[in-house]
C-alpha cells in the first residue's frame, strides 16, 4: 500500500478593492459611533434614574417630619381629642399615601416617556443603518455583476452583426435582391424610358448597390435630359424606386423656316414641334444670334411671369445705334424697344407706363423712357428723307455749277458763285424750318 501524502494547496490572497475598504472603513465607524451612542442613551437613563429617586426620597422626608408634630399633640390632648385626633392621623396617613403613589407614578412615567423616545431613535438608526446595508449590497452586486453584463453586451452584439450579415449574404444570393421596381412621376414633355436611360441602371444591378447611389443618379439625370431641371430620387420598401422630375419651362418660341422651335428657361432650344402641339397664345423670338436668344430666354425667366406673358413676339432692330435693341410687341398693341442688356432693368417699368396710354404706342427705352406714336414716327422719317434728298440735289447742282464754271469767264463765275450762295442759304432755311417742325411735333406727343 502507498501513502498518499497530504498536499497543502496554498492560500489565494484577494486583495481587496479599493471600494471594499472604504466600505469596512464605513461600517466599522459607524459600529463605533453606534457604540457610542449606546454608552451615552445608558449614562442619560442612569442620571434620570438617580434623579427620580432623589425626588422620592425627599417626599419620603418631609412627610416623615410632618407627623411628628401630630403625634406629640395627641399625647397632651384628652383621651376624646385623642380618638378624633388618631382619625385624623388615619386620613392623614391616607393622604400620604396616595401623595407617594402620585410621587411614585411621575417618575414611572417619567421614564416610560424617555424610553419611548430612545426606542423611536434606536428604531430610526436601526432603519437608516438596513437602508446603507441594503444599498451597499446592491452596489456590490451590481459592481460584481458589471463584467458580466458587459460580457454579455459583446456576445449579444456579435451575435447581432453575424445574423445581419447571413440574412443580407443570404438575401444577395437569392434573385429578389436585383428585382427592383424604378417609377418617375412629373413629366409633361419628356418621357419615363428617356429618364430611365440617364440612370444607367441595368437589371443585373443590386437593390443595395442602387440605394447607394441614388445621388449620383439624380445628378445624371439631370446632365443627360435638358427638360430636365432637378431630380429626387427616394427609396419604398422593399424594392421600389420613385424618381420625382422637375421639368424647365418653356419660355418662347424661335421661329424657324422648318417650324417652332421651343426654348427653355435655361435657353437650351429644343427639337421642333407641329403646330398642332403649340400652344393657343405663346412668345415668339426672331432672334437669328444664339446667344442672343438664350440671353433673352434666361433674363425673361427672371421677370414677373404676367409680364413676360403679355409679350407676343420679339423682333431685332437693325442699322440702330444700340448693337442689341430689340422690339417687343405686347398683347396690347404697343412696341417696347429696349436694348437686351437692360431688360432686367427697364422693362418692368412697362406696367407703370401702359395704364396711362389711350391707344398703340411706341415705348422706347434706347436711352431714358418715353413714349410717341407710329403717326408721329412717319412724319418724322418723311421730313427726315426730304431732308436728305434736298440735300443730295443741292450737292448735285453745286457739282453742275463747279463743272461749267472751269468753261466759262471769270465774270460767269463769280455770277455763278453768287447764285450758288443763294441757293445754298435757301437749302438752309428749309432745313431749319423742318428740324423746327420736327422738334414740334416730339414735344407735343410727348
Amino acid at each position: 500500500m502507498t501513502k498518499k501524502k497530504d498536499k497543502k494547496e496554498p492560500v489565494k490572497v484577494i486583495e481587496k478593492s479599493e471600494w471594499q475598504k472604504r466600505h469596512e472603513e464605513f461600517v466599522a465607524r459607524r459600529v463605533a459611533k453606534k457604540a457610542e451612542e449606546e454608552k451615552r442613551l445608558a449614562e442619560e437613563r442612569e442620571k434620570a434614574e438617580a434623579e427620580v429617586e432623589a425626588e422620592s426620597a425627599e417626599t419620603q422626608e418631609g412627610l416623615e417630619k410632618d407627623e411628628k408634630p401630630e403625634a406629640d399633640d395627641r399625647e397632651e390632648t384628652s383621651e376624646l381629642d385623642e380618638s378624633e385626633k388618631v382619625n385624623q392621623s388615619d386620613e392623614a396617613d391616607k393622604s400620604s399615601e396616595g401623595d407617594d403613589e402620585v410621587t411614585q407614578a411621575e417618575p414611572e412615567k417619567e421614564g416610560n416617556t424617555l424610553s419611548s423616545k430612545e426606542e423611536k431613535t434606536d428604531k430610526k438608526e436601526l432603519k437608516a443603518q438596513a437602508k446603507a446595508e441594503k444599498k451597499a449590497k446592491s452596489l456590490e452586486k451590481k459592481r460584481l455583476g458589471r463584467p458580466m453584463r458587459i460580457a454579455r453586451l459583446k456576445v449579444a452584439s456579435i451575435i447581432f452583426v453575424a445574423l445581419v450579415t447571413l440574412v443580407l449574404s443570404g438575401f444577395i444570393l437569392t434573385p429578389f435582391s436585383k428585382e427592383k421596381k424604378l417609377t418617375v412621376t412629373g413629366l409633361t414633355n419628356t418621357d419615363e424610358s428617356t429618364v430611365l436611360i440617364a440612370t444607367g441602371i441595368k437589371k443585373s444591378d443590386y437593390i443595395t448597390s442602387v440605394f447607394l447611389n441614388m445621388r449620383d443618379y439624380e445628378k445624371a439625370i439631370i446632365a443627360a435630359d435638358p427638360w430636365v431641371k432637378s431630380a429626387k430620387m427616394t427609396y419604398h420598401f422593399p424594392n421600389t424606386f420613385e424618381i420625382a422630375v422637375t421639368e424647365n419651362r418653356i419660355i418662347a418660341y424661335a421661329q424657324t423656316k422648318s417650324g417652332y422651335q421651343p426654348v427653355l428657361e435655361n435657353g437650351v432650344r429644343m427639337p421642333l414641334v407641329s403646330e398642332a402641339k403649340l400652344p393657343a397664345s405663346f412668345l415668339t423670338v426672331n432672334l437669328t444670334d444664339e446667344k442672343a436668344v438664350q440671353s433673352l430666354v434666361t433674363k425673361l425667366a427672371k421677370l414677373d411671369q404676367k409680364l413676360v406673358s403679355s409679350i407676343q413676339v420679339v423682333n431685332p432692330i437693325k442699322n440702330a445705334a444700340t448693337e442689341d435693341l430689340i422690339a417687343l410687341e405686347v398683347k396690347e398693341g404697343h412696341i417696347i424697344r429696349v436694348p437686351l442688356s437692360q431688360i432686367e432693368v427697364k422693362l418692368p417699368f412697362y406696367s407703370k407706363i401702359v395704364s396711362n396710354l389711350t391707344e398703340p404706342s411706341i415705348i422706347d427705352m434706347e436711352v431714358g423712357i418715353y413714349t410717341t406714336t407710329a403717326t408721329i414716327e412717319d412724319v418724322m422719317a418723311q421730313e427726315k428723307a426730304e431732308r436728305e434728298e434736298a440735300k443730295k440735289k443741292a450737292e448735285e447742282e453745286a457739282k453742275k455749277a463747279d463743272s461749267t464754271s472751269e468753261n466759262s469767264d471769270p465774270t460767269s463765275e463769280s455770277s455763278q458763285s453768287n447764285s450758288d450762295e443763294t441757293e445754298t442759304t435757301e437749302i438752309s432755311e428749309s432745313t431749319e424750318t423742318g428740324t423746327t417742325e420736327e422738334t414740334s411735333t416730339a414735344s407735343s406727343s410727348e
